[in-house]
């Protein structure tokens, strides 16, 4: 599962095979931040979520800012290699002619996270602390998403960051062969 969601995390991987770095998404997706979710038109598809520059006491009605506890844990320490080899080979002979044909695939990915950490809010301390506090109807971030119906709002309340660089290196090699023949000797017919 968690090699699938690398796999779908990691688009851009330089040529040494470390991820590009953004620290703009480390400073902008904090604890707290408000992410609108966009629900798809078809039944299938998956809802696709969109990071806000606002953060839920820039939402909320009020002057003393929430500041819900924190908890860090250690999470995991992954180091992860996957693989397969696909083989598949076809051969046909007729009366005059043959055919083949040969495929091979192979490919293998390796994640290299080391150890990462899990920072979450305390849940209940934020309630208790926004128990008073209302959302501002008049802020431009309610207004647009008021118009759009298929729009909701979420909160950011635990993120995984790494403690280390990162390595995600796959390897993908394919190959494909075809042959055939047609011979255009027949027996003799005798005279």
């Amino acid at each position: 599962m968690f090699a699938t969601a690398t796999r779908n995390f990691v688009e851009e991987v330089d040529r040494g095979g470390l991820l590009i770095p953004v620290s703009s998404l480390n400073d902008t997706i904090a604890l707290l931040t408000v992410v609108v979710k966009r629900k798809r038109f078809w039944v299938w598809q998956k809802p696709k979520y969109i990071p806000t520059d606002f953060n839920l006491n820039d939402l909320l009605t009020g002057d003393t800012p929430i500041k819900p506890g924190v908890i860090e844990i250690d999470f995991i320490k992954y180091n992860g290699t996957y693989g397969e080899n696909i083989q598949g080979k076809v051969d046909a002979s007729f009366v005059h002619s043959n055919a083949s044909l040969e495929g091979k695939d192979s490919s293998r990915l390796q994640s290299l996270f080391g150890s990462l950490k899990k920072e979450e809010v305390d849940v209940q301390k934020l309630l208790r602390d926004s128990k008073d506090r209302v959302l501002d109807m008049s802020h431009c971030l309610v207004q647009q998403t008021k118009e759009k119906h298929r729009q909701v709002f979420g909160v950011v309340k635990e993120r995984i960051v790494t403690t280390q660089p990162c390595w995600v290196i796959e390897e993908v090699q394919q190959g494909g062969q075809c042959g055939g023949g047609l011979s255009l000797c027949g027996p003799k017919s005798p005279k």
